[in-house]
Parts: C-alpha cells; structure tokens; sequence
C-alpha cells in the first residue's frame, strides 16, 4: 500500500479508501491531520467512512469535504470536531445515519441538504447553533429528532 508520513491536512484529490484505513493512510499518521479539505472524497463510492473516527485531531469537516460521495450510507464524526461545514454532506440521498461526538457546537449552513433517507441522527447537548437550512429535504428524518433541531433552532426547515 501506500503510506503517508507527517500529514498535517488532506487536500488528495480521489482517495482510495478500502474498509482497511491501513491501505492508504497508517492510524499514527491519521492522527496527526487537522483537516480535511474540499473535495478530498469528491466522486468516490465509499459507503462507509467509519474510519473517521480515527481522525482524532480534525477540529472541523470542511464545506464539500465528502462532495459527491453518493454512495456513502453512514457516518461517524469524531471527538475532535467541533463544526460540520456548510454542504458537508449534501444531497447524500443514501446516507442514513449519522453518528455526531459530543464536541460538535456547530452544523452549518446545508450540512446535511437533502439527505432523503437520513433516519437516525444524534444531536448531543453540545449543538448550540443549526444552519436554518441544514437539514432541508431530509425527509425521513423522524418528528423526534425534527423536535429536537427545532429546539435548537426555531427557524429550521425540513
């Protein structure tokens, strides 16, 4: 495989990810990115990226940092995130479940845009403000977790 030494931030164009993190990228090196940029995953067909909880120093998921991974069905975002960027993982009409650390205070604007099938996502206590249009068009999301947002944000719209 192919290793990467002393990365600080991905900005790799078409990543390979395997279910192995260790194909690409070994967990010491993983542990030292910061963040991962626009369009790192642009046009993969991952379907899962429970590695990124491995990503254990990432302070935020930039805008478009997933762009285009249609395929992708399910997240986990680490402890180390404190905000989801604007259109993070939008129109990612297969994902649908999101698993969000207690650290994240911040989901920005069109975060999760029309995510069709997302049924089942946490918002820990942490979450002090919700883009108004973060989940628009998450139309599976259940009324209790839909309750959940609007107590955080009044003004969201699904």
């Amino acid at each position: 495989g192919m290793y990467f030494d002393n990365v600080s931030h991905l900005t790799v164009k078409n990543v390979k990810m395997s279910g192995n993190i260790g194909d690409e990228l070994i967990a010491k090196n993983v542990e030292k990115v910061t963040k991962i940029s626009a369009d790192i995953f642009k046009g993969t067909s991952i379907v899962s990226f429970r590695e990124l909880k491995f990503f254990k120093n990432i302070k935020e998921i930039h805008s478009n940092a997933f762009n285009g991974c249609s395929s992708l069905t399910s997240i986990e975002i680490p402890s180390s995130v404190t905000e989801i960027g604007s259109y993070a993982f939008n129109e990612f009409t297969n994902l649908t479940e999101v698993n969000i650390a207690d650290t994240v205070t911040v989901i920005n604007e069109s975060a999760f845009y029309g995510c069709t099938s997302l049924a089942n996502i946490n918002l820990p206590d942490s979450l002090t403000s919700i883009d108004n249009q973060a989940f628009k068009g998450c139309t599976s999301l259940p009324q209790s977790i839909k309750n959940k947002i609007l107590e955080i944000n009044p003004n969201c719209t699904f």
